[in-house]
């Protein structure tokens, strides 16, 4: 009888209220909510004159692609997951 109540009770929340976090996750959505309202004006360099060498374009792409998987691997181990949109509440990144 009480596990029936507690289905019912279950399935009529909504799923970000089963969601729980911790004090730790707080502050880090704080900190990247302060993070991301700073304004970033980019200044790239011109370097459209630069030209490299096959071999050494080949590990400039290898170490981007394996920064990008760093980075990856650290969202994923912070709760996030592919969405289409970014969404800080329920940690979805494209």
């Amino acid at each position: 009888m009480y596990a029936l109540v507690l289905i019912a009770i279950g399935s009529a929340l909504p799923p970000d209220y089963a969601y729980s976090i911790t004090r730790q996750d707080y502050l880090n959505d704080e900190r990247e909510k302060v993070e991301m309202s700073r304004s970033y004006e980019p200044s790239p360099a011109n370097i459209s004159s630069v030209v490299l060498s096959p071999a050494l374009e080949e590990f400039v792409k290898a170490y981007a692609e394996s920064v990008h998987d760093q980075w990856s691997y650290a969202k994923i181990e912070q709760g996030w997951m592919y969405g289409e949109q970014i969404n800080d509440k329920y940690r979805l990144h494209p």
